[in-house]
């Protein structure tokens, strides 16, 4: 919102639909509008860990919420993939018992998902480095399952899809 805001500052003429702003968009998490203390509390949750403050500014924005915008932040969590943050923050809080119950089942399902598909994609990111390095390729696991085991120590916290990897460029022949 802020870039748009200046670049109606910079274009006066500018309109907003025209800077890619959309009212409404299909398939946008719902019709409710950006809001602080929710975008505030997925800030929150999108950490790997939570400091004293992080978790008291959690319990007061958690205290504050209805249903629906109980429902608005599992849905903002989902379409930026962290559903198993949220999972992990709320319960560390003591914040889950305040959630929709149809809201935690599904955070509950989406993290043994995410648990299954990052434990497969471990086994075959170790087949395919064990399979580079009997060739001689040396490769490196960026983001996805490598970031998920190193900076939140569980993979099922940070869901992923596939596997990136860096090699160097006169090997990807080979690879």
């Amino acid at each position: 919102m802020a870039r748009i805001e200046a670049m109606e500052a910079a274009e006066p003429r500018l309109s907003r639909r025209r800077a890619g702003w959309r009212p409404s968009q299909p398939g946008a998490p719902s019709a409710i509008p950006a809001t602080y203390p929710l975008d505030r509390l997925l800030a929150l949750c999108a950490r790997g860990a939570l400091s004293d403050s992080d978790r008291a500014a959690i319990l007061e924005i958690g205290a504050s919420l209805d249903d629906t915008a109980w429902r608005e932040v599992g849905a903002r969590a989902r379409v930026n993939g962290l559903e198993g943050l949220l999972l992990e923050h709320l319960t560390a809080v003591g914040l889950l018992d305040q959630a929709p119950t149809d809201l935690v089942s599904a955070l509950l399902g989406n993290y043994r998902a995410a648990w299954i598909g990052n434990r497969r994609l471990r086994g075959v990111l170790a087949a395919i480095l064990e399979a580079f390095a009997a060739r001689g390729i040396e490769a490196i696991a960026v983001k996805g399952v490598a970031l998920a085991l190193r900076y939140y120590g569980e993979p099922a916290l940070r869901p992923t899809g596939d596997i990136d990897l860096l090699v160097r460029r006169e090997d990807i022949p080979i690879c």
